[in-house]
């Protein structure tokens, strides 16, 4: 195996980008997690994937993240696609965060 925990964030994107499409289960995406800190990232390129990622899976334990991220966030690179995703998921909670933060976004968004 390989340990890409010394890995540059360009790469660690570009993994993430690979599984991007593929529906994995949340034990799988826990553990990636777990190792690897993906939800508690600092970097929006890497976190907004790791979420993608969790929401596609349904894990319920990403909602809070997604909720944050979404709220202080402000790129519609990030917001719109997590919007879209979250919407899929749990849409009540999506349309409630968008319209209670509709002011902080831009207004295309």
């Amino acid at each position: 195996t390989t340990d890409i925990s010394s890995w540059t964030s360009p790469q660690v994107t570009c993994f993430l980008d690979a599984l991007q499409g593929h529906t994995f289960q949340c034990s799988t995406l826990k553990a990636m997690n777990d190792q690897y800190g993906f939800a508690k990232s600092h970097n929006a390129e890497i976190l907004f994937r790791y979420c993608q990622l969790a929401l596609a899976a349904k894990d319920s334990t990403i909602l809070h993240v997604v909720v944050r991220f979404i709220t202080t966030q402000g790129r519609m690179k990030f917001v719109r696609p997590l919007y879209r995703s979250l919407y899929q998921y749990h849409w009540r909670l999506a349309v409630v965060t968008f319209l209670s933060h509709r002011d902080f976004y831009h207004p295309i968004c």
